[in-house]
């Protein structure tokens, strides 16, 4: 074998060996744009991924908040405000069954006090208090265990986003 033979065939298993080379899949933290909004049920319950769920006839009204169009005489209480993005409040009779922030942070059993956040927006205390979330809106939960620096239990609910579909320009949907 000559030494340009020996090149090529060096060549050839460092190419082979490259492309048989598996990375382990981590977890990409998902970063919320501010593009998706909030679906609040009744103004207390979170629902995103479940809308698609709904009967038309039973929505009663929805309300729409949109952070760059925001004006002092809207109506959206300042604990929703701090949500961080764009809130659609469908009011309707249904219920869903949901849970607080504190039960689902005393799932986890924590060794000291809570912290929570949506979409990686820092949630107040009131909103903590105040809003309920639907079980199948929830897409991940991001926990950070206390530390010497940090003495609460952080908790990041990352919710559903809604299904986006692809169609092509031009199609008609028939119902």
């Amino acid at each position: 074998m000559t030494i340009t033979q020996k090149i090529l065939l060096l060549g050839a298993v460092c190419m082979w060996g490259m492309s048989q080379v598996g990375y382990a899949q981590q977890p990409v933290p998902s970063t919320h744009d501010g593009g998706e909004p909030i679906f609040l049920l009744n103004s207390t319950t979170i629902i995103n991924g479940l809308v698609a769920d709904f009967n038309p006839a039973d929505i009663q009204q929805v309300l729409v908040y949109q952070p760059s169009l925001r004006s002092a005489t809207d109506s959206l209480p300042s604990w929703q405000a701090t949500l961080g993005t764009g809130v659609i409040v469908i009011e309707s009779k249904r219920q869903i069954p949901a849970e607080t922030f504190l039960a689902i942070g005393q799932r986890l059993q924590p060794a000291g006090p809570l912290q929570f956040a949506l979409n990686g927006h820092w949630l107040s205390a009131e909103a903590t208090a105040r809003l309920r979330v639907a079980s199948g809106a929830i897409a991940q939960l991001y926990v950070t265990y206390p530390t010497a620096s940090q003495p609460a239990t952080l908790v990041d609910v990352r919710l559903k986003q809604m299904p986006k579909k692809e169609h092509p320009p031009g199609s008609i949907f028939i119902r």
